[in-house]
């Protein structure tokens, strides 16, 4: 039980601290990491640091084509594998795919709050998709009227989200497919 806690208190902080500075601080990921393979090992043994680096793995490659087109920052990439590290490979895999679901649903949100940038994004994904349907030619193409400050998401509120719907889901016995 006091994995969860120790999970819990490293989600809501980082939520807290990517809502308020628009990063997840190393810190904070490396000591996630640590507790969680020496709790595992101390629970299970050599299975158990097994069980934290093929979670840390899993964790961090959802995530890493994100990133590498710029859709999100590093520190978002490592809590993934922190948190795949605490809770194994099928653990962040499916909280990946319910954190996939609430960051959708935020990158909504931030497009209505924010709907000159929804358009100009919009404008721009509709010039390339011509482009590239008709001359099969990926041409990025400038805003016309740039934005002076593009919209940040918090993606450490997404993935704080959708580990706890997959923990919760976990506890009550539901399963997103057969066990």
């Amino acid at each position: 039980m006091i994995e969860f806690f120790v999970l819990a208190i490293a989600l809501i902080s980082a939520s807290i601290y990517d809502v308020k500075y628009k990063k997840i601080p190393n810190i904070l990921n490396l000591s996630l990491i640590i507790f969680a393979v020496f709790y595992n090992i101390s629970a299970t043994g050599f299975e158990g640091l097994l069980f934290s680096g093929v979670g840390l793995t899993v964790g961090i490659c959802m995530l890493l084509p994100v990133y590498t087109l710029g859709g999100m920052g590093a520190g978002d990439v490592k809590l993934m594998g922190a948190v795949g590290s605490m809770i194994g490979a099928k653990g962040v895999l499916i909280s990946a795919i319910y954190t996939g679901l609430y960051g959708g649903l935020y990158a909504l949100l931030i497009l209505l709050i924010h709907r000159q940038y929804g358009r100009v994004l919009i404008s721009r994904t509709w010039a390339v998709l011509k482009t590239f349907l008709l001359t099969r030619q990926y041409v990025p193409v400038d805003a016309p009227h740039p934005i002076k400050k593009k919209p940040k998401l918090c993606y450490g509120v997404a993935i704080a989200l959708g580990t706890t719907t997959y923990l919760l889901h976990n506890h009550l016995g539901y399963t997103l497919w057969g066990s």
